[in-house]
């Protein structure tokens, strides 16, 4: 008799999934173009393809809406800034130390006959150690929130090779490599911990346009998880407060509920929405959830 009264209200339980309205959105994290680059050999032509790498992993990771970030040039007092509101937190790359360094071993001349000259080389172990680290802020040039640390080795040996005649061949850009890997598993360690400290920060998206219909279409879509059916609140902001000297922004504008909206359409970037309570949204408006 238990046994059947404990299924009938299992049974009779209202399952939790169908309220699309709580589930967790993710958080729109901006990669910039960080510092410390001048620290490693070439490190202003590899940077780009550094922070393509973190972006990379951070897209495999699932957990944020991922994009790279170039900041607009510095705005004058009093001009507007919405440089802020172009992601949730930013997280700025910066690399602590770099060290690279080459042994090599001579190889007994002659070792062969290239192209009818005499050849002989060496044995080169190449060497790199990166540090670096990750501050997340919740506004560009803002204070750090949360900061990671991650530290990467790497070495590789190969065979340089000398002719009298056609000069030297290398085989492998070991310096490339070696750095590029050394980068690569620091940023992996970095990343373990990315994520700790984020938890008080809100999800936002921005009216990008309103339609003569009166649907509101917003800049954030499945990339953020956004499904059709969620409810979301659209906020009014106040102007932000700058420096009257610097013109640097000192805080973000306050914000007040002037309607809500529900999801019914999406594609990766942008979500369709209809006006559900309120009125007056404008481009620029906050949404969150």
């Amino acid at each position: 008799m238990l046994l059947t009264l404990m299924i009938g209200i299992l049974v009779m339980q209202p399952a939790a999934v169908g309220a699309p309205q709580a589930e967790k959105l993710k958080l729109r994290v901006a990669v910039t173009e960080g510092s410390g680059w001048d620290l490693i050999r070439q490190g202003g032509k590899n940077k780009d393809s550094f922070r393509e790498l973190l972006l990379e992993l951070l897209r495999e990771d699932g957990r944020f809406d991922v994009a790279p970030l170039t900041l607009p040039k510095s705005v004058g007092a009093g001009a507007e800034d919405l440089s802020y509101l172009l992601a949730d937190v930013f997280l700025d790359p910066v690399v602590v130390s770099a060290k690279q360094s080459t042994d090599r071993t001579r190889v007994p001349d002659p070792i062969s006959r290239l192209g009818g000259g005499i050849a002989s080389g060496s044995v080169a172990t190449s060497t790199a150690e990166v540090q670096l680290k990750l501050v997340t802020r919740t506004m560009p040039k803002g204070p750090s929130i949360a900061e990671t640390k991650g530290s990467g080795k790497h070495s590789a040996s190969s065979v340089d090779v000398y002719n009298r005649d056609t000069g030297r061949i290398d085989v492998g850009d070991l310096r490339k490599t070696d750095i590029g890997v050394a980068v690569e598993r620091a940023v992996k360690e970095a990343l373990k911990d990315f994520g700790k400290g984020l938890e008080g920060v809100k999800w936002r998206a921005i009216v990008a346009a309103v339609e003569d219909s009166g649907r509101v279409v917003i800049n954030r879509g499945k990339d953020s998880g956004l499904r059709a059916g969620m409810s979301l609140r659209v906020l009014e902001t106040s102007a932000p407060l700058y420096d009257p000297i610097s013109g640097e922004m000192l805080r973000p504008g306050e914000e007040q509920e002037i309607a809500t909206l529900k999801v019914i359409r999406v594609d990766a970037l942008s979500a369709v929405c209809e006006v559900t309570t309120g009125g007056g949204v404008a481009v620029k408006n906050i949404v969150r959830q």
